[in-house]
């Protein structure tokens, strides 16, 4: 999964990635997702304006690893 924030010190696009696993090592149920995501971005989140989760819109990668962009607005 990939999460792209705005560095509001340089007011520029900052793109970083995030590698989840499913607790069962197959699937993921939303729940798990969503608070899988938390836990992996509340620290940087917490100093940012763009703290409200607007969605997940599926990437196109080469291999057949699931790929998601994430959208927070302010």
């Amino acid at each position: 999964m990939i999460y792209e924030g705005t560095n509001e010190t340089e007011d520029s696009i900052e793109e970083k990635s995030i590698e989840l696993t499913a607790n069962n090592q197959s699937s993921f149920t939303l729940i798990e997702v969503l608070y899988k995501l938390n836990q992996a971005l509340h620290e940087e989140l917490k100093k940012s304006d763009f703290v409200y989760y607007e969605g997940l819109e599926a990437e196109e990668t080469s291999d057949e690893t699931p790929c998601f962009r994430m959208f927070l607005g302010s």
